[in-house]
């Protein structure tokens, strides 16, 4: 086990040791990399924009047709247990939902896995900027690109000796998201973010949109080119981790 996690995880919401979580090698997710993740950050003991995160996680278990029997009051539960149990104020938390055991597919989806791992948060202050290197992917998006996919190892193969993050464009050369992030931009007084198929609905950005709206602010879901990099006042990413990350236009390697 990787030493960045911390001594007790939830099976199931049942309270285990992390050491003795046993590798299923008949696990639908781990052959076939068939599940959903989630990542949520964890601020003085409570689950940031928590209620978010487990929308998109249903949407996204509906789509794969897991079912996730459990209500919010009994995940929310189990988190705060997990977080209390690990004697942790500050933490990153992944929740796996698989189908569960091979064997069992043949009878339907009847006993997914649900697990929740806590790690030890990443020592990085939220505002601090990142460099961004563009990388054009080669095949058009589909709507399976906009949930969290356990077999989204794709976009990581495309961080490999790169920059901190990759601004990720359409063979269009319209852009779309980074690996990690989703991303704004500003001009005059206007809040623009991209639109396409298989962007990732990051519940950052919608907690970011809904926050400039309260404000009057104009905000813009458009198809954005890569062409139009310059003309932006100012850049910004989003994730539920680091929040809002400044980009200097000069540090993007095109």
């Amino acid at each position: 086990m990787s030493d960045q996690l911390l001594p007790y995880i939830s099976n199931n919401l049942e309270i285990i040791k992390t050491s003795s979580l046993k590798t299923d090698l008949d696990d639908f997710g781990f052959r076939y990399g068939y599940g959903i993740f989630e990542t949520i950050l964890i601020e003085n003991q409570v689950p940031f924009l928590f209620t978010a995160h487990l929308k998109r996680f249903r949407r996204s278990a509906a789509e794969l047709k897991i079912p996730l029997h459990y209500t919010h009051h009994q995940i929310h539960l189990a988190l705060q247990k997990l977080i209390l149990k690990n004697k942790i104020k500050s933490a990153i938390c992944n929740w796996y939902l698989t189908p569960g055991s091979l064997s069992d597919w043949q009878h339907g989806f009847d006993h997914p896995r649900l697990l929740m791992v806590v790690r030890k948060p990443e020592n990085i202050k939220h505002s601090t900027p990142i460099n961004l290197r563009v990388y054009q992917e080669k095949t058009p998006r589909t709507h399976w690109d906009s949930h969290k996919l356990m077999s989204r190892v794709s976009l990581i193969n495309t961080r490999l000796g790169s920059p901190e993050d990759l601004l990720l464009v359409s063979p269009k050369n319209e852009i779309l998201e980074t690996t990690t992030a989703n991303i704004f931009f500003i001009k005059e007084k206007t809040l623009i973010t991209p639109r396409g198929i298989g962007i990732l609905p990051g519940v950052m950005k919608a907690h970011v949109i809904s926050n400039a709206k309260n404000e009057g602010i104009q905000i813009e879901h458009r198809r954005v080119e890569l062409s139009e990099i310059s003309t932006f006042d100012r850049i910004f990413l989003t994730n539920s981790i680091r929040k809002i990350i400044p980009i200097e236009k000069d540090s993007l390697i095109l």
